[in-house]
């Protein structure tokens, strides 16, 4: 499985990686400098600066504020994985043909450990050839911030985009900004950017893609990782719907070709999840 992070500044989203690299056993990985991932700067930063972190702990309490911050007091090591050179016949590999073996992931992660690793690629292409070939193992990271790179991605099966939102005044007290004024406005270009082409590559462009959507306006790190907890991430049926869930969808894309005028009704006709007929 991989989790790709997206949202917008100081909303939680390294929180959000923090739990699934704890929590759940996730190995993070990024990409290297001067790739997509300067995109992801600003969108990239910690949910609480050390210095504002301790001028808000009537919001986030003593204990998670302190584990936050030796958690990245403490960071990884990093392996830098450099790009494979595929062959004709590597490129036609179908996704059940690909060798079932994943990579071992490195051990449970705690905090103020420096046994993990985050591994290091130098292209979104070589992250996506990694992660395909060894799709069994749990991946999540923060540097995938264009629709371009994301789009790539959503063919696989086992990818998930997740985002991560937070009321703007919370966010701005997460925030090292000293001036309101700037952080809207460097916020504003960062969700719905600078011009027509550049919103298509904007936050706000990748709105229809995400998966599960996530508002951080909890008041503890222990109230998201509760609600964390509640959502089941790794639930299956959050990248692949249930029967009940596939046969609904299908009616309701029935009823939208209804002509009746007084409401729309559509219905599917199934025996042992097999469709007989619509209508």
């Amino acid at each position: 499985m991989f989790i790709a992070i997206i949202g917008t500044a100081s909303a939680g989203k390294s929180t959000v990686e923090e739990y699934l690299v704890a929590k759940e056993g996730f190995t993070p990985i990024r990409l290297s400098k001067g790739t997509n991932a300067d995109v992801c700067i600003h969108s990239v930063s910690l949910p609480y600066s050390n210095a504002r972190m301790k001028q808000e702990l009537t919001e986030y309490d003593q204990v998670d504020a302190r584990s936050f911050e030796s958690s990245y007091s403490s960071g990884f090591l990093q392996a830098t994985v450099p790009t494979s050179t595929s062959t004709s016949s590597d490129k036609h590999l179908s996704f059940l043909s690909l060798d079932p073996t994943p990579i071992h992931s490195p051990g449970s992660y705690r905090y103020k450990s420096n046994l993990n690793m985050t591994l290091t690629f130098e292209t979104p292409s070589a992250m996506l050839d990694y992660v395909t070939r060894n799709w069994r193992t749990r991946f999540v990271t923060v540097d995938l911030c264009t629709r371009e790179h994301v789009e790539r991605f959503m063919k696989r099966p086992f990818f998930m985009l997740l985002s991560v939102d937070a009321p703007i005044l919370d966010r701005y007290r997460r925030s090292n900004s000293n001036s309101l004024e700037d952080f809207v406005r460097a916020d504003d270009e960062y969700v719905f950017g600078q011009g027509i082409q550049d919103s298509k590559q904007s936050l706000k462009g990748m709105h229809d893609l995400v998966h599960i959507k996530i508002i951080n306006d909890f008041r503890s790190v222990s109230a998201l990782h509760s609600h964390l907890n509640d959502l089941n991430i790794l639930d299956p049926s959050h990248l692949r719907p249930d029967w009940d869930t596939y046969f609904m969808t299908l009616a309701s894309l029935a009823a939208e070709r209804s002509n009746c005028m007084k409401r729309r009704v559509g219905a599917i006709l199934v025996r042992d999840n097999r469709i007989l007929s619509t209508g």
